[in-house]
């Protein structure tokens, strides 16, 4: 972190993620941190830092919610974390974008879509231990919530993990449960989602009939204005590729290249 992070912010971004995961622990092991005084100081520090967006506004909004860690909320901190999650992943700052967004799932337990987005980013970065962890975790706490999207999107994804791991038996379970969900709750934009991916993993396992009726689930399911619509061509013209299909595939490929 403190090669990714610029100065004068980078040791006070440290000190923010230790006192995160502190406040986020037990209240015994925290108090020694988060003395009055001391966090009283560091605010004022923080808020006479130059005003670099993105870094300042999260830095701030930690700061101001740790002064007095009795009543700080844990979504308000979660939140400054995934500030500097946003800031962190543009500005290339890999390492500090996982910690903190990992931070604010802590900060917050309730919330599902943060382990959610925690677990998202590990598995981009290929983390696989973690985000396999924050996945499964996002799925748990959106059933306690009754928050189905989020359920839906963590089995999605821990579909997806599988998936990108050859664990073509796992994804397919997992994904097949993300569909259950969806069809459950009605949640149609995830129904074409997971359908999707279901078609992906068709292709991958050589089950070429199979992919080409989820494809038009999928199809269906998106509608004729969603914007992962080209995406779909794109992974439909792959499969028509690997058949040999080339007439199939040659004026889809024009389309797509003057698009």
């Amino acid at each position: 972190m403190l090669e990714e992070v610029p100065e004068p912010y980078a040791l006070h971004a440290l000190r923010a993620l230790r006192l995160v995961l502190a406040w986020s622990g037990e209240p015994d092991t925290h108090a020694p941190l988060l003395r009055r005084a001391e966090m009283d100081r560091w605010e004022a520090t923080v808020l006479s830092l130059p005003q670099q967006e993105g870094l300042w506004e999260a830095l701030v909004t930690i700061a101001g919610q740790l002064k007095r860690p009795a009543r700080a909320r844990g979504d308000m901190i979660g939140k400054g974390c995934l500030a500097l999650t946003d800031w962190a992943t543009g500005a290339g700052a890999i390492e500090t974008a996982l910690l903190f967004a990992e931070a604010a799932a802590l900060a917050w337990p309730e919330n599902a879509r943060f382990a959610w987005v925690a677990g998202r980013l590990f598995r981009t970065h290929g983390r696989y231990r973690l985000s396999e962890y924050w996945l499964r975790r996002a799925a748990r706490v959106a059933v306690w919530s009754d928050d189905f999207e989020t359920q839906d999107l963590a089995l999605n994804s821990l579909g997806n993990l599988f998936s990108q791991q050859g664990s073509f038996v796992d994804a397919l379970n997992y994904l097949t449960r993300a569909l259950a969900v969806a069809r459950k709750h009605r949640i149609k934009g995830r129904q074409g989602a997971v359908t999707h991916d279901l078609f992906a993993v068709a292709v991958l396992t050589g089950d070429h009939s199979r992919a080409e009726r989820l494809a038009v689930g999928a199809f269906q399911l998106y509608g004729s204005n969603h914007p992962n619509l080209p995406k779909l061509a794109h992974d439909v013209v792959q499969l028509w590729l690997r058949q040999g299909r080339f007439p199939l595939a040659l004026p889809v490929l024009r389309a797509a290249s003057v698009l």
